[in-house]
């Protein structure tokens, strides 16, 4: 299989926020019906407490989602919209959160994914064909409307948060994708 590269990826200092020192989990991508941020305001609908997991979402409202517009508007804690982030910036806060949340109902390449892969977040994604080709065993599956399903992998990657004092987590990694790489597949596939 050719995949496309990932362009350099480097950290930056993370903002900081509510947010610092507790687990958090993220959202990336344009705040549009098709990536399905209305199930993650649902499943952060009962997370309100000081010791549960902050949501944040990285990404430009889109269109055609005013019902979540409108919730985002009113406010919910321990989720955060952060709309304008550079991509250095956001990767620094990717490194360090508990996962990033991938409950799209459809998928293009996906680029995210692989960004948390490479630097070894975890990542819960529904189990979209692209996902299950291009990931292969390398991230958590759930179907996208299984409520159970979410909330148990993400109480269980916060809690190994929790347990690993704050540390990045190594639980999966994907070998790096680079552009030489692809164009070297490419060239030998020819």
């Amino acid at each position: 299989m050719l995949l496309p590269g990932l362009p350099k990826i480097e950290p930056s200092a993370p903002p900081k926020g509510s947010w610092s020192g507790k687990p958090y989990f993220m959202a990336i991508g344009t705040i549009e019906p098709r990536k399905n941020i209305g199930f993650l305001l649902e499943l952060w609908q009962d997370n309100c407490g000081p010791s549960d997991p902050h949501l944040i979402l990285c990404g430009r409202r889109g269109w055609m989602n005013e019902e979540v517009f409108k919730r985002l508007d009113q406010g919910m804690p321990n989720v955060h919209e952060l709309s304008d982030l550079d991509d250095g910036t956001m990767w620094g806060l990717l490194q360090y959160s508990s996962g990033l949340l991938f409950p799209s109902f459809a998928e293009g390449f996906g680029y995210p994914a692989f960004e948390a892969l490479h630097l070894n977040v975890p990542l819960i994604c529904n189990a979209l064909p692209v996902f299950r080709e291009l990931l292969g065993d390398s991230a958590i599956y759930a179907r996208e409307s299984d409520c159970y399903a979410w909330r148990k992998e993400i109480n269980k990657l916060a809690q190994k948060r929790r347990d690993t004092s704050g540390e990045q987590n190594r639980m999966m990694s994907l070998e790096r994708l680079t552009w030489q790489t692809h164009f070297n597949q490419l060239f030998t596939a020819l």
